[in-house]
This record gives structure tokens, sequence and C-alpha cells, in this order.
């Protein structure tokens, strides 16, 4: 699938990908939580939802350690690899959802055109 379509620019700075526990991708995913104490106590079933984290500062994708490739999960690395893309080109957005509007068209792309099984 090629990201043009998502009006996103082609690069060869490729992210690095590691797999992690769940606990270590919710406190990646949560940390500027840490803080927010009730925010934080709030959170457990979000903290327990996270499959995957895209972290801008060092250019990672953090997916479970129990990713095995399967189309509904290489959706989620699509989505993450939106973000990565975005990251490299320096784009800018008004919001958070922002931000989220094209990584979730891509990720929907893949799942129409890949199968969701």
């Amino acid at each position: 699938m090629a990201f043009r379509n998502f009006d996103l620019p082609e690069t060869s700075d490729y992210p690095r990908v590691e797999f992690v526990s769940q606990a270590r991708m919710a406190a990646l995913r949560f940390r500027d939580l840490e803080t927010d104490r009730q925010s934080l106590e709030g959170s457990q079933e979000q903290r327990s939802n996270v499959i995957a984290v895209y972290d801008s500062a060092n250019r990672t994708i953090y997916l479970q350690q129990e990713w095995r490739g399967s189309h509904a999960e290489v959706s989620v690395l699509v989505h993450e690899m939106v973000h990565h893309l975005q990251t490299v080109a320096g784009l800018k957005y008004e919001c958070p959802q922002a931000r989220e509007k094209s990584a979730y068209a891509a990720q929907e792309k893949w799942l129409s055109t890949y199968g969701s099984t």
C-alpha cells in the first residue's frame, strides 16, 4: 500500500520496531499521565487495551510481544507507520485527533484491501 494515497511522503528513514510487554507498552502510552494520579487510576482498562505505541522521540514502534503478523495486527503496524511518516515529515496538527485521522484511514484501507481475518 502506498502511503502517498494519504498525502504522506515516502522515506528511507524507517522506524525501529520493538516487541515489548503489555505493561511496558502501557507505561509508554500513558507516561504523560504519570503525574496526574486521578487520570492514572481511572485508566486501568485503557492500559490493558494498548496494542501498539509509536514513540516519536526515538522513532520506535512498539508492538505486543505476542504479535504474529495477522491481518488485524498488520493493520495496527500500518497505523503506527503513518505516525512515523508524520514525524519524519515534520507535520503538525491542531489536535491529537487530527493526527489520528490519516492513521485510522490507512488502517481501514489496509483492512478493506487485505481482509480482516
